[in-house]
């Protein structure tokens, strides 16, 4: 893939059963009008076997690459994926989420049209183990510094970013959710703009326990507060912050 690459989506993937085949498809199926180029990171028990799948699947396209780690856990496959990329943009995906087909034309228009914005993110569109679906709004931007230090307030697949230092960070290795301690790590090194793009991309499915709204609540009395105490609240945010990121790195110190 040469320097003209626009987008790199990472993908790890530990499964391939006909679903995920059917996701992966909706990413090798975008409609752009640019280059970009799909890297899928095989890892698990049985990596070898998915890599040798998809491999016999998809290496008629020139813009895919698969990989194959031994390493078990979607921290090794983040972290190799995301030396991998050579994209502009870095765009996540998990292999049982769909992506609608302008996903990644929205995602690149966006970057251009707002050159200051670091990170983008979007709504998505639910489906739990009953086939029933609604649409999951995405937390406004406006309140996205505040809510950070104390619950991940992005849906991770629907993450994108175009920041240098991305490309020379690795997600820490943490008891923490893997894209939610890489946020703080980015947010405490670096002054980010996130961006809400109004509109889902991805369709999602979820069997767990639905947070969403609970956490909206929570979001909402975070920035009513603070249009009544904002250096209070401030610190006390900045506070959280940074002890989580000690937390993060904790074990590198020891």
């Amino acid at each position: 893939m040469t320097n003209s690459c626009r987008i790199s989506v990472l993908c790890p993937i530990h499964l391939c059963g006909e679903h995920e085949l059917w996701c992966i498809q909706s990413i090798i199926n975008q409609k752009v009008n640019f280059i970009y180029e799909f890297i899928l990171v095989c890892n698990g028990p049985n990596s070898s076997f998915i890599y040798a799948r998809l491999n016999s699947l998809f290496s008629s396209f020139c813009f895919v690459k698969v990989c194959s780690i031994a390493e078990v856990g979607i921290l090794p496959a983040l972290n190799y994926g995301l030396k991998q990329c050579r994209g502009q943009i870095i765009v996540r995906a998990d292999a049982d989420d769909f992506s609608f087909p302008y996903r990644l034309q929205v995602i690149s228009d966006t970057f251009m049209d707002n050159p200051s914005v670091h990170i983008v993110y979007s709504s998505s569109f639910v489906v739990n183990s009953l086939s029933k679906g609604r649409l999951s709004q995405a937390f406004p931007s406006s309140c996205l510094s505040l809510c950070l230090p104390f619950f991940n307030p992005i849906f991770h697949p629907t993450a994108s970013f175009s920041l240098p230092q991305c490309s020379r960070s690795s997600y820490p290795d943490c008891s923490y959710q893997e894209d939610y301690a890489f946020w703080l790590h980015l947010k405490f090194r670096s002054s980010l703009n996130f961006m809400n793009i109004n509109s889902p991309l991805v369709v999602r499915y979820d069997y767990s326990k639905d947070f969403d709204y609970v956490k909206k609540q929570y979001a909402s009395r975070l920035c009513l507060l603070a249009s009544y105490f904002p250096r209070p609240l401030f610190l006390v945010s900045y506070l959280v912050h940074s002890f989580r990121f000690f937390l993060i790195n904790l074990r590198h110190l020891l």
